[in-house]
């Protein structure tokens, strides 16, 4: 919390309800889009989707974050822990679709 310059609860004055609702919104739009990208690529193992969501992951993500960083002043840290977990989410998404398919 300390690196984004908020304090616990700071900023939330309907309560975290609608953010868990976006939240889980983007990440269906998520799982259907990295559930396109393993079916167009013929993936069809768990290895194959780790490596869909690892490309995903760090080719769309981590890019249009870094981007956010450097233009917003933010620091490298928090850069690294919020583009990280969503990278990890997507290679666990692309794992899991890909045993699926």
């Amino acid at each position: 919390m300390t690196l984004s310059g908020r304090t616990m609860g700071e900023g939330f004055p309907a309560g975290p309800g609608p953010l868990y609702a976006m939240t889980a919104a983007a990440a269906i739009v998520q799982a259907i889009t990295m559930s396109w990208f393993v079916i167009q690529t013929g993936a069809n193992s768990g290895a194959a989707g780790a490596i869909i969501g690892l490309y995903v992951g760090l080719g769309f993500v981590a890019t249009a974050m870094f981007a956010e960083v450097l233009f917003a002043g933010r620091h490298p840290r928090l850069f690294a822990i919020t583009a990280g977990y969503s990278v990890v989410a997507a290679i666990v998404q692309g794992i899991i679709i890909g045993f699926m398919g």
